[in-house]
């Protein structure tokens, strides 16, 4: 299996131009488009590419790891945490999904 490029994608990957919000994906030319998306369960993209591409969602442990007790927000980070994150998110076939 060859390396993959997947972009991160955040709640603040946009910029406004002419007062217009656009995601920094729109800008990228075709040929340069990555992969596939890697999307944080605590950094939600506002808006998010309509794109066939996979999404690798990430549990966000870095965020989570020198804690006690695994939370984002005010949710423990449990496997069923997270398995409805994804599902509220819309996880496809052919995504690769982390949780703990």
């Amino acid at each position: 299996m060859s390396p993959k490029f997947y972009a991160v994608l955040g709640k603040s990957d946009t910029l406004s131009i002419a007062g217009k919000r656009q995601g920094i994906w729109q800008l990228i030319e075709p040929q340069n488009l990555p992969d596939g998306w890697l999307i944080s369960l605590c950094n939600k993209p506002a808006i998010f590419p309509p794109s066939p591409a996979p999404i690798f969602w990430d549990c966000s442990a870095i965020r989570y790891s020198r804690l006690n007790f695994p939370q984002i927000g005010k949710s423990l980070v449990t496997p069923l945490f997270c398995i409805n994150q994804y599902l509220d998110l819309q996880a496809k076939p052919g995504d690769f999904i982390t949780c703990p």
